[in-house]
């Protein structure tokens, strides 16, 4: 019951900062929420306010109370199958982490992404500079129609070497 609470709240705190309001007053996604209905993914939404119209990203989201690790990392967990499931879309897909405590939430793209993580980096806080560049990125993914391969919210740790 705890984990659905906490869940829950991640869920609302990753919806309040999508929507929340940029320098002209008006919020740049309106998220959609699926329930229960997709196991693996949480969000559809779509952009405000220009760009083509059919401009949408999915999102995956994880809330944890544990904080993060000893290097500053949050310690959210997604499994390799679902990450294989999320990455095979055609579509920008993006794992947004929340400390709940804090409420802070972090995102990151599944771009290419073929197994699962147990942490992702905090080097991309959910704030208005990233909503911004996540709202432009969107956008010119839809403009080119390309294959969503690369992403300023790609986590340097997960570079194979």
């Amino acid at each position: 019951m705890l984990n659905d609470i906490c869940g829950e709240r991640g869920e609302s705190i990753v919806k309040l900062r999508l929507t929340e309001v940029q320098h002209d007053g008006r919020p740049l996604f309106r998220p959609h929420f699926f329930g229960d209905k997709w196991p693996d993914l949480d969000f559809f939404v779509r952009l405000e306010g220009g760009g083509p119209q059919t401009s949408f990203f999915l999102v995956q989201v994880r809330s944890t109370r544990r904080g993060t690790t000893r290097d500053g990392r949050l310690r959210v967990a997604f499994k390799r199958e679902a990450v294989i499931r999320l990455a095979s879309f055609a579509v920008p897909v993006y794992f947004i982490g929340v400390d709940a405590i804090e409420e802070r939430a972090y995102i990151v793209a599944l771009a290419d992404r073929t197994t699962g993580f147990s942490s992702i980096t905090t080097a991309f806080p959910l704030d208005a500079v990233n909503r911004q560049a996540l709202w432009e990125e969107v956008r010119d993914f839809w403009i080119r129609q390309d294959t969503f391969s690369k992403s300023v919210f790609f986590d340097p740790t997960w570079v194979r070497g």
